[in-house]
């Protein structure tokens, strides 16, 4: 292979590891979301749970009277058990914090073979083809060793990457652009494209 080649392979595995990157990257804050939602729903139904299960029965008595609840807070014990019995077994079952692991460990390796890409293509021409074997390896041990996205997650997290990469090319050129109005006018301009490019094919295929 001719060191052009050579050089647009790397760069397509580049821009790939990239976006591999970009995509862990949201899976791992999505996940780290979710149980860090659920652990301060936990935190706060054991806190209130405690309250009611220690708290005088004239105490409790009088917040119903302060609050008009329809219902005797010490009824609501059992309830609260359920509910944090309830939301411990969902956090066991779909394994929140383990998944966004598995993604931050990806993003990481993503992360330092994009890195070690970009040094090979700003380097010489003998020093990309003696690197060339070593880090088509490495791409190809990363999809392997690494956990896949999901396929429900796709297009999801690819769109988000695409948007973040047009999204920092604008804020160099106007560093001032609102994100959200931006983020809104390319979603709106990107459907009228689509809604246009679809009644052109339909047209066609009559």
């Amino acid at each position: 292979m001719d060191i052009a080649n050579t050089r647009q392979v790397l760069k397509q595995r580049s821009r790939l590891c990239n976006q591999m990157a970009s995509q862990h990257a949201y899976l791992r804050d999505k996940f780290s979301r979710r149980i860090k939602i659920v652990d301060v729903v936990l935190v706060t139904l054991a806190g209130i749970l405690t309250f009611v299960s220690v708290a005088r029965e004239e105490f409790l008595i009088s917040i119903e009277a302060l609050l008009r609840l329809p219902f005797d807070l010490a009824s609501t014990i059992p309830v609260f058990s359920f509910l944090i019995f309830i939301l411990s077994v969902l956090v066991w079952r779909v394994d929140w914090k383990g998944q966004s692991e598995a993604h931050a460990q990806a993003l990481r390796i993503f992360a330092e073979l994009r890195s070690e890409l970009k040094t090979a293509l700003n380097s010489s021409d003998i020093y990309v083809q003696e690197q060339f074997p070593q880090l088509v390896g490495k791409y190809d041990s990363a999809g392997e060793t690494t956990v896949s996205i999901p396929e429900k997650y796709f297009n999801v997290t690819k769109r988000h990457h695409k948007l973040k990469v047009l999204e920092s090319k604008f804020l160099d050129r106007y560093p001032g652009v609102n994100r959200l109005l931006f983020g809104f006018c390319v979603r709106l301009r990107h459907c009228m494209r689509a809604i246009g490019e679809a009644g052109k094919d339909e047209e066609q295929t009559k």
